[in-house]
């Protein structure tokens, strides 16, 4: 008789105990019940180790280590090395896993064996927070050029097939302190396919302290080398070598935030999208359905913001395509809500 957990839920823990609590009770009180739950506290200095071993008196399927801090990406490979589970569930230490989480996604993996990860939607929440859905495509097809310009999945709402991380160099990429994941999906994206429940199974914490927001705030220029060496895979796959300045018009444009705090040059960026377009058409990369649809909608939000700053550019954009064909995919994915 096979006793190994089916499931193994990996969360490493940082100085979280204001929010610990409400994450590892989200776990345990799964309605699928095969699991083991590897908590890695990465350092601690709060209550968060005590909070963890409260729990770990009660429920013998949750497995701690605790040791000096070694970052995020570190913890996660050290609690994938420990797994024992045909699928590892990500957790974060801020956020709620709705009851039926791990059912849905042990069923998805059974039920499309050819799926290698799974990710769901999540519903964004947090103090002064406004309330909305993180949503990513259902179907690989769709997935693979949203890698362009970034995450294909909320990360803390992932489950692999344990077979496909097993490898040193499937894993998470220590140097990428803030792009681990982006970068694992881009190396995992050539070894299997890729999927999304479209349902909500996971409450997202955002915070002022949430490692996007610092490295955002205080280590910006960080950030911005590290996606650009990300986006550069698959734009030199596609035979694209940018510049300086290319670079930073692709890392602007590829967060709507970042569009919104910058100005861009809505012909410089129509001519770019189309170099992209022709350059996806010589090699069938991506599906050039889903990479129009992709660029389209950047290229409707970089006028968007724009336009907001200058009615003007208005009078430029009437002459691309893009933007009529951005505006038609707001339009329907507006209608179809």
């Amino acid at each position: 008789m096979n006793t190994e957990p089916l499931v193994s839920v990996v969360m490493s823990v940082y100085n979280s105990d204001q929010y610990l609590n409400e994450a590892i009770e989200s776990i345990l009180n799964q309605t699928y019940k095969n699991f083991e739950f590897i908590i890695i506290d990465d350092g601690s200095t709060d209550e968060s180790l005590e909070v963890i071993k409260k729990y770990k008196a009660e429920d013998d399927r949750i497995v701690l280590i605790s040791r000096e801090n070694k970052g995020l990406p570190y913890s996660l490979n050290e609690g994938i090395s420990m797994a024992k589970g045909e699928y590892i569930a990500r957790m974060d230490a801020d956020d709620i896993s709705l009851p039926d989480r791990l059912m849905e996604q042990v069923h998805y993996m059974v039920s499309n064996p050819g799926i290698g990860i799974c990710g769901t939607w999540a519903e964004v929440f947090g103090d002064g927070i406004s309330f909305s859905i993180l949503k990513h495509p259902e179907k690989h097809c769709e997935l693979f050029p949203k890698l362009l310009f970034s995450v294909c999945f909320v990360h803390p709402s992932v489950m692999f097939r344990t077979s496909i991380i097993m490898g040193q160099s499937d894993r998470y990429n220590e140097e990428y302190v803030c792009a681990q994941d982006y970068e694992l999906w881009l190396k995992l994206i050539k070894k299997t396919e890729f999927g999304n429940i479209p349902k909500v199974l996971l409450k997202y914490r955002q915070t002022s302290n949430s490692i996007t927001s610092t490295m955002n705030s205080s280590k910006s220029n960080l950030r911005y080398h590290l996606l650009n060496k990300v986006f550069s895979v698959l734009l030199c796959e596609l035979n694209i070598y940018n510049n300086e300045r290319r670079s930073k018009l692709h890392y602007v444009v590829a967060s709507n935030e970042r569009l919104r705090l910058n100005t861009v040059d809505i012909c410089e960026l129509n001519s770019y999208f189309k170099e992209i377009i022709n350059a996806n058409l010589k090699i069938d990369l991506f599906t050039h359905k889903e990479l129009m649809l992709i660029l389209s909608k950047k290229f409707f939000v970089a006028v968007y913001f724009e336009a907001k700053r200058n009615y003007k550019v208005l009078l430029k954009v009437i002459r691309y395509k893009l933007f009529y064909l951005g505006l038609l995919n707001y339009l329907r994915s507006y209608f179809t809500l």
